[in-house]
């Protein structure tokens, strides 16, 4: 069932980063969804028979605040126009805090957003990818609007892309989102993905170094972390602790990712297009940007439509093949599910794959991390209890 929805508000964004997957031009443009596409579009999701009791809305690519407070406002009021079956509705959006000011956390607050943070650790961190299009660093710009939203107490999370360089200071990266107040972090590697077609974790000869040095990096973090008994929520040792869990109470589970699924995840691009599987696919390829483009709002009666939509179906069995190879080659699919399709499509050139960079670091290094820990250290697995009773309260295996 659909649970999330993926909305670009806009493509713009006012920064460079030096890995982001939206391509030069969508960033450099100046182009907001029309709100009678917003409307058409919210109408086919939220009176779909596909819908879930409850509906993420997020709101993602480009910097959605560059779209303007105006815009959210009647963008807000025309999705719950056409909330005719008054499902319960949560607004999120990522937003690298450059443009926050007074006015944005007033809205914050009266529409009970939750908003993330794109910031990558301490200055000199965040700086080396993260610049404008003057290629100065962002760092200090992300800071005043973070010490905005303390100011007016609006939670916020963050994501943090790590890249080559990160590695060597996970006590810095830590003790930053710790001191500045964050209510939990997300770990993203560098990747290949769409526009970005290159990765500082993939350097030549150097596979096995970067995942010794990324598995220092997170024995070091999750050491702090089970120490300081999870002051802060950290996505990658959460998500695990839940998938152990759930292997406890039901031997037979294997996650299953909901970008793999299908209809789980609708994304909206601002012409209107509609995207199923991994958001990070609205952009297409290089060569074809409508390439995984599914459906557009002017064209479907219904949403259940795009199950007869031949790109649809042919995505969703090259998704299922993938999947199958992952079942059938990899050790680690009980606690992964089949991985992100969009990583195996930018890696491999095919959705019917199995392993890719992202997963090797990512998911099978960490795993190693943890099962060591739990080999090696024993007072890790009696550190770690508290912490895996209070996931008990968190965990879906539905």
């Amino acid at each position: 069932m659909i649970s999330l929805f993926v909305v670009q508000a806009t493509t713009r964004c006012n920064l460079n980063c030096a890995y982001c997957y939206l391509p030069v031009s969508s960033r450099r443009a100046f182009e907001r969804i029309p709100i009678n596409v917003l409307n058409r579009a919210s109408a086919l999701v939220l009176q779909s028979s596909l819908l879930s009791p409850t509906l993420s809305i997020l709101w993602h690519a480009g910097e959605p605040l560059a779209a303007g407070i105006p815009f959210f406002e009647d963008a807000i009021q025309a999705i719950q126009a056409n909330n005719i079956h008054a499902k319960q509705l949560g607004h999120s959006l990522q937003t690298n805090a450059t443009l926050i000011n007074k006015r944005w956390c007033d809205f914050f607050a009266q529409n009970e957003f939750d908003v993330g943070v794109s910031i990558d650790g301490p200055e000199y961190l965040h700086n080396s990818r993260r610049v404008n299009w003057h290629g100065k660093g962002s760092f200090a710009a992300t800071m005043r609007g973070i010490e905005c939203l303390q100011a007016n107490g609006v939670k916020y999370s963050a994501i943090c892309v790590l890249t080559k360089d990160s590695l060597d200071y996970a006590d810095e990266i830590y003790d930053f989102f710790v001191e500045n107040g964050f209510s939990s972090i997300a770990f993203n590697v560098e990747e290949i993905e769409a526009s970005n077609t290159s990765s500082s974790l993939l350097s030549d000869g150097e596979t096995g170094i970067i995942r010794h040095r990324y598995s220092l990096f997170m024995e070091q973090l999750i050491t702090r972390w089970v120490a300081a008994e999870g002051e802060i929520v950290i996505r990658e040792f959460d998500s695990l602790a839940r998938k152990i869990l759930a292997k406890k109470l039901f031997p037979n589970f294997v996650p299953m990712l909901d970008v793999s699924q299908g209809m789980q995840t609708i994304t909206l691009r601002i012409d209107g297009s509609i995207v199923t599987f991994s958001p990070e696919l609205a952009t297409g390829t290089v060569d074809d940007p409508d390439a995984f483009v599914v459906g557009h709002v002017d064209e479907l009666d219904e949403l259940e439509d795009i199950y007869a939509d031949a790109r649809y179906l042919k995505m969703r069995a090259e998704i299922k093949g993938g999947i199958s190879k992952c079942r059938e080659q990899c050790p680690y699919f009980g606690l992964c599910g089949g991985g992100w399709p969009s990583n195996k499509y930018a890696e491999n050139g095919t959705f019917d794959s199995s392993e890719t960079n992202n997963c090797l670091i990512h998911t099978k290094t960490l795993a190693d991390v943890v099962l060591r820990l739990f080999t090696d250290r024993p007072e890790f697995v009696n550190a770690i209890q508290p912490y895996l009773h209070a996931a008990r309260n968190r965990v879906n295996v539905g």
